[in-house]
């Protein structure tokens, strides 16, 4: 039995003698608790049923625009971080098999396969993929969208689509250690901007989850994931400049892959995370929890009892 948050909302004066009329099990016992006064307890089990309501009423959410098409809207969060997981894994992919052959912990010859020119190709194509999300996260298919969601949403485009085009541009047109570092400093920058961008809609979209507010990591952890990047740019560059070198700086270049490759690990933990994240964003906006209104129907007396209940 799950005992009673201490923290939970307290029940307001206005709605103590209103009546539950839709079905609404008690999160304790399971008993139905309709025809009941919200003020009253379960017969069964004696657990007040203002605690059974307030589990499945979300006052925040009630208080926010709904969205147009929810579960587009779900699908789009939750199939962005998709592609993106599978982006950031092929183009790690390639340097991670050549750190580990330099380390002499994988041979050679083993999987070749993913250091081949298709590889450019194929992360390219699946971030062209990642725009299908993205348009259903689009202003329009919100009411009341603000300016800054579309900033946002222009933020995540340019981000992706650029990273796309740099990535499948020809290996010809980046001849020299000098032009891959350039390349690798462009697909890097426009992606602090798709996080920039992915900041501000977990921001407006993730409200909508309860469990999303509750772990109070959406914005913080974007906000890691961009300095992860500057992180990966910063050890990138720091190895190339060691390697420039005469004689070689072996050491700053141990440096710089120790800090690329610790700024990597926590890009891609972070985004496992937003996953995580963003599929408690979309199992809320798809089935959403019932407002007042729908549980006491005729017998809530005002909206009254909304603006009495704390945040």
């Amino acid at each position: 039995m799950e005992p009673a948050r201490l923290d939970s909302p307290v029940l307001p004066k206005s709605l103590s003698r209103a009546v539950v009329v839709q079905e609404l099990k008690c999160r304790q016992c399971g008993y139905n608790l309709r025809t009941l006064v919200v003020g009253g307890k379960c017969p069964e089990c004696g657990l007040e049923t203002w605690q059974t309501i307030i589990r499945e009423f979300d006052p925040e959410v009630s208080r926010l625009p709904r969205l147009h098409d929810p579960r587009g809207v779900g699908n789009g969060i939750f199939m962005l971080l998709v592609c993106v997981i599978a982006l950031a894994s092929l183009l790690l992919a390639p340097s991670l098999i050549e750190q580990l052959k330099a380390w002499q912990l994988l041979g050679p010859n083993r999987l070749r396969f993913l250091a081949t020119s298709l590889i450019p190709i194929a992360a390219g194509i699946l971030a062209l993929i990642g725009l299908w999300p993205i348009w259903k996260l689009h202003p329009s298919q919100a009411r009341e969208a603000s300016p800054s969601t579309w900033l946002d949403i222009c933020f995540l485009a340019i981000g992706l689509t650029g990273s796309a085009l740099t990535i499948m541009l020809p290996d010809r047109l980046f001849r020299g250690a000098a032009w891959i570092d350039l390349q690798r400093i462009i697909i890097l920058a426009l992606c602090v901007v798709f996080f920039w961008g992915l900041r501000g809609v977990f921001t407006m979209i993730g409200e909508h989850s309860r469990s999303y507010r509750h772990a109070h990591g959406g914005r913080q952890g974007l906000g890691a994931m961009i300095a992860a990047v500057v992180g990966i740019a910063s050890g990138s560059l720091l190895q190339s400049w060691a390697s420039g070198q005469t004689p070689p700086a072996g050491d700053l270049g141990t440096i710089g892959t120790v800090i690329t490759w610790i700024s990597a690990s926590m890009l891609y933990l972070g985004l496992i995370y937003l996953l995580m994240n963003a599929w408690w964003i979309r199992s809320a906006i798809i089935r959403p929890s019932r407002t007042l209104k729908d549980l006491l129907g005729e017998s809530m007396p005002t909206d009254e009892g909304m603006e009495e209940m704390p945040s």
